[in-house]
């Protein structure tokens, strides 16, 4: 059965017996009993006296020029230059150059209104200025249903966020769905969108997205004492 669950996070008590992550690592309350073996790759802190193997030389290559960053004693440097798209390289120093303005020709301008019998398509278009606060979707719908919007990758298909209304409580909750078609009425959902509630106190009941059946993964925040809870 789903119920809320802590989650342990920065700032959060947690008490753990032990923690094994895998057989070659193992943190216990005891220092004979933690252990860390094996070969590792990632970020640490400290001076590496004791780190053996490590390439602290980082070679650097651009369209013009080439040098070389010793990864303990340098630093690299980045900069750019204006109306180009290029790199070069002098000793720790790479720059690029990126274009800082775009001249486009065969602009139209419509003094009156524009009336499209068709379809109207647009390629390159920055923005989309509405003046409505809010958009209603499946304005004909008497109940909860599915609906939201498909960016297209072809075809009229493409990935949806919606609203998914099947199994998932009172007001349903949002998804995402792969392979989406424009014409189609209902979607089944790959992945759940989570949303968090905060209140003060630990939390009851089901989520109000999904409900008890689909809400898992919800989060929930305790906001007198910054705990934290996930639906699972």
């Amino acid at each position: 059965m789903a119920t809320w669950k802590k989650v342990i996070v920065s700032g959060s008590d947690a008490a753990l017996n032990q923690l094994n992550v895998s057989s070659n690592q193992q943190i216990t309350s005891l220092s004979s009993t933690t252990f860390l073996t094996g070969s590792f790759t990632g970020s640490f802190t400290g001076d590496g006296s004791g780190l053996t193997g490590l390439v602290s030389t980082l070679s650097v290559t651009g369209s013009t020029g080439s040098g070389s960053v010793n990864l303990l004693t340098q630093g690299l440097t980045i900069t750019g230059t204006a109306n180009e798209v290029e790199t070069s390289v002098s000793g720790q120093t790479v720059t690029i150059g990126l274009p800082n303005d775009i001249t486009l020709s065969g602009d139209l301008t419509i003094a009156g209104d524009l009336t499209v019998a068709g379809t109207a398509s647009f390629q390159n278009q920055t923005s989309l200025v509405i003046a409505d606060r809010f958009i209603l979707l499946a304005s004909g719908s008497t109940s909860l249903t599915d609906g939201g919007f498909i960016i297209n990758s072809g075809g009229n298909t493409g990935s949806a966020f919606y609203l998914e209304s099947t199994s998932t409580g009172t007001y349903g909750r949002f998804a995402v769905a792969g392979d989406a078609n424009a014409s189609a009425s209902v979607l089944t959902a790959n992945e759940f969108a989570v949303t968090a509630k905060q209140d003060a106190g630990v939390p009851s009941g089901n989520p109000t997205w999904g409900g008890p059946t689909n809400g898992f993964g919800n989060i929930y925040v305790d906001s007198s004492t910054g705990d934290i809870y996930i639906y699972s």
